[in-house]
């Protein structure tokens, strides 16, 4: 690109007037995608804060067998729903797998527990460690 006398880079619009050509830029101006987490990312928290209150010794089991093992068949959903939002997002899907896993095999006890405090921690720190992708497109030159 050329440079100016100053030694400086010509502008876009300096470029275009010389050219004879006027350039329009559109730029998306939604100010709210700096701050938004995605929606994979959201589900892995919320789903990863639920399991690991289903972790917890006494009071989770009691919950469990309370709802009568309905809490169980919502965790697999919500876990269904994370798991096809990040394959949508091509995130990572570990957590929600490991969740699944959990939601079919919470019922047994001791086990139950453990599986809930292990999914809980694959979730969080998927949810922690994900990048999220905010696609913004470039300037756009229209004729």
């Amino acid at each position: 690109m050329n440079q100016t006398a100053d030694g400086g880079m010509p502008s876009l619009w300096s470029d275009a007037a010389s050219e004879g050509r006027v350039l329009y830029y559109r730029y998306r101006t939604n100010r709210q995608e700096d701050t938004d987490m995605s929606l994979s990312r959201l589900m892995k928290f919320v789903t990863g804060i639920m399991e690991g209150c289903l972790g917890i010794p006494v009071l989770g089991g009691a919950f469990v067998i309370f709802t009568g093992y309905n809490a169980l068949w919502v965790m697999l959903l919500l876990h269904l729903v994370t798991l096809l939002i990040s394959h949508k997002g091509n995130a990572g899907r570990l957590g929600s797998v490991v969740g699944i896993v959990t939601s079919c095999i919470g019922m047994i006890p001791v086990l139950g527990m453990i599986m809930h405090i292990i999914s809980a921690i694959v979730l969080l720190l998927s949810a922690l460690t994900q990048q999220d992708r905010i696609v913004r497109p470039g300037p756009r030159r229209v004729r």
